[in-house]
């Protein structure tokens, strides 16, 4: 048997045991708030460091014959905080527990 197939199985096996009446609460409630809490932390975490990869870049505008690059700094900008995103959601399921083991 392969892993992958091990893995299903565990999950079958797991989901119908989340399903039975005596460990629901203990399956829903934390799942619940661990949904909350990480899902805020993230989107907070990306609002600051989006918000600081551009107020990093504010002061950046070109003047006089380079003033045809600013749209492009704005872009470069703009793909940085869209970058700091892409990476925050790769590294969560990375620093996860189980994803240690």
């Amino acid at each position: 048997m392969s892993q992958v197939t091990a893995a299903l199985d565990y999950l079958k096996q797991g989901l119908s045991l989340a399903k039975s009446p005596g460990l629901r609460p203990y399956v829903i409630i934390p799942m619940v708030f661990n949904v909350l809490v990480f899902g805020g932390l993230y989107y907070f975490f990306g609002q600051w460091i989006g918000g600081w990869v551009a107020g990093l870049a504010a002061g950046w505008e070109f003047g006089g014959a380079w003033s045809f690059l600013n749209p492009a700094v704005d872009f470069l900008v703009g793909a940085a905080v869209v970058l700091v995103w892409i990476v925050l959601l790769g590294c969560s399921p990375v620093c996860s527990p189980w994803a240690c083991s």
